[in-house]
């Protein structure tokens, strides 16, 4: 009898540990697919409106840069944006004054430092290593931009576009990006890019821009193998020319 219930008990856990639960089997749907979450749809259509709605923006930040060899650079940037491919940066040391100005111009990318040569490049090959050799990560224009404005790197209209709901959270992937959304919020709360760079970008202090109904971030932090980006953004965003 001993024997039997031995048998029972050992074929129910091997059936119990290999049974995949909902979790696992649950696969991603399609964002605009006809079973699509309406909830999900609506929180969807909220942040490409707001990349569609702002066209230039102006920001003050401070800057703290975690780079190897446990070395710490805080500095202070006042950032000007058109947002689908032009930007202005002027840095300071904390002590406000102008040691470096970075622009786009005629499809390069012109980084301007104090007492030293100009450095030039393609903007199709930005890096931002062109600031320290220590920060290498390939961006676009545009992906720096939406980065700096809390936004999600990518755009919501490729219809390869998956989600899932889970802890609260709104989960989109593409490809080899994920976007988390926090529910509470209804605002991008992460973002996990793992193509040929690997990074990590975190978004919190979310303010109302009450001119325009939407929300920004006023801190914005990057995260790579090698260094950590914190961006603290100032209270005054001007947006479309508005603050």
């Amino acid at each position: 009898m001993n024997f039997i219930y031995k048998f029972l008990f050992i074929l129910i856990f091997t059936f119990a540990i290999n049974m995949p639960s909902n979790a696992e089997t649950k696969s991603p749907k399609s964002i605009y697919s006809s079973e699509a979450d309406p909830k999900v749809i609506e929180i969807i259509k909220k942040l490409k409106g707001k990349k569609e709605l702002i066209r230039t923006a102006k920001l003050e930040s401070k800057v703290l840069y975690n780079l190897p060899f446990r070395r710490k650079l805080k500095l202070v940037q006042d950032i000007s944006i058109e947002k689908e491919s032009e930007i202005h940066i002027r840095i300071f040391a904390i002590w406000k004054i102008k040691i470096a100005e970075f622009f786009t111009k005629d499809g390069q990318i012109i980084y301007q430092r104090l007492g030293k040569k100009d450095k030039i490049r393609n903007i199709e090959t930005f890096n931002l290593k062109i600031f320290n050799k220590h920060l290498d990560l390939p961006l676009t224009t545009l992906e720096l931009n939406n980065f700096l404005l809390g936004m999600n790197i990518d755009t919501f209209d490729n219809n390869g576009y998956k989600y899932d709901l889970k802890n609260n959270k709104l989960i989109i992937f593409n490809k080899n990006n994920k976007c988390i959304v926090d529910l509470k919020t209804n605002e991008i709360e992460k973002i996990l890019v793992d193509d040929h760079r690997k990074m990590e970008i975190n978004y919190s202090r979310y303010t109302q821009i009450k001119e325009h109904k939407i929300k920004l971030p006023l801190y914005v932090e990057l995260k790579t193998d090698t260094f950590t980006m914190q961006i603290n953004i100032q209270n005054d965003i001007i947006i479309n020319n508005k603050i």
